[in-house]
């Protein structure tokens, strides 16, 4: 499976609630520089925000996309991010998950992962 493949499954069972922890590490490979059972394993903070710990959110966005500047914004259907990349090009993407920020958070960057998927970056 293609990671754009294990990214667009994730996102559908993140919106319907039937993500399992496969799916998350499918999407998300290791990295060499923590132990795999970390929590710090992007695919430990993406399961942490899917069950809706802002911070694991907050930290997953820290390392999917890292440095510049972001803006997040919280209302009671959804959630919306916008941050700029290393071309001062504005990126928006939003989710609604009513009562979960978290996990709206979470869709948020897997549109976004999609997306630069598809652009083949």
């Amino acid at each position: 499976m293609s990671r754009l493949d294990a990214l667009r499954a994730l996102e559908k069972g993140v919106e319907d609630g039937t993500a399992t922890f496969a799916m998350f590490e499918a999407a998300w490979p290791l990295l060499d520089d923590y132990d795999p059972d970390s929590e710090l394993q992007p695919q430990n903070l993406a399961w942490s925000a899917y069950c809706d710990f802002l911070d694991a959110a907050r930290a997953l966005h820290d390392a999917v996309r890292p440095g510049g500047e972001w803006v997040a914004s919280f209302d009671t259907t959804g959630f919306a991010q916008s941050w700029k990349d290393e071309f001062e090009m504005t990126h928006t993407f939003s989710a609604l998950v009513p009562g979960k920020p978290a996990r709206a958070w979470l869709l948020a960057l897997i549109a976004s992962l999609i997306d630069e998927e598809e652009e083949g970056k």
